[in-house]
């Protein structure tokens, strides 16, 4: 089964009507907040983590399944028949999957498929290294600061300057371990703001989030 490629995930959009990016300011009607789908063979409490971390600090709620259709990577026909209906609803979605890049595709962890769908392959956050109790902790926060990253990509949140915060870029895993795990203040505000924009569903989790600040283990 092919995998879907960048070139193939703008076709897919434009197909669909969703290749433009919704302007910053506009508020869009969403009738959920963030649908996770994760491919089989990744722990499901791992995929719950994920969406903890995400609820926390964006105080959304998201739904989360298993998604039997990426098991081999992202098939060409995902966009545009298996979840065409929440595309359609402009759900912002999440696709995880855990597979090399294809020959061709971009190294990276997050690619950007149409203004409401990303995918984070959390295959290019595992490094060579023997799987040391040390190593599966380390993966799984690499984790957690990218589904913030990914989904502040879906609020068209602006990248931070501030280096520790998980919203900023990185080059590499060492960068991105040496961050914090939460939100910086700035980003938390601009966050609240663009989830109000939005309409998505907000839940209050201020109390939660004050123990956790950028830096902290």
């Amino acid at each position: 089964m092919k995998r879907l490629t960048l070139m193939a995930s703008v076709l897919a959009a434009a197909a669909l009507g969703q290749g433009a990016q919704p302007d910053s300011g506009e508020a869009v009607k969403t009738q959920d907040s963030v649908l996770v789908l994760y491919a089989p063979g990744i722990p499901g409490d791992l995929a719950a983590r994920m969406v903890a971390w995400v609820e926390r600090w964006y105080g959304i709620s998201v739904e989360q399944r298993e998604e039997a259709g990426l098991s081999e990577g992202l098939p060409a026909d995902f966009l545009t028949r298996r979840i065409r209906g929440d595309v359609a609803k402009k759900r912002l979605v999440l696709l995880i999957v855990d597979s090399p890049p294809a020959e061709g595709e971009p190294d990276k962890s997050i690619q950007r498929l149409t203004a409401t769908v990303s995918a984070l392959n959390l295959a290019t956050l595992r490094d060579a290294r023997q799987q040391s109790d040390l190593q599966r902790q380390l993966f799984n926060e690499r984790a957690e600061r990218e589904a913030l990253r990914a989904v502040a990509g879906l609020l068209a949140l602006p990248e931070c300057p501030f280096p520790r915060c998980p919203l900023s870029g990185h080059r590499d895993l060492a960068e991105l371990d040496a961050k914090g795990r939460g939100l910086c203040p700035p980003c938390s505000i601009c966050a609240a703001e663009r989830v109000k924009t939005l309409g998505l569903s907000a839940q209050a989790r201020e109390a939660e989030r004050s123990d956790v600040s950028p830096g902290s283990p």
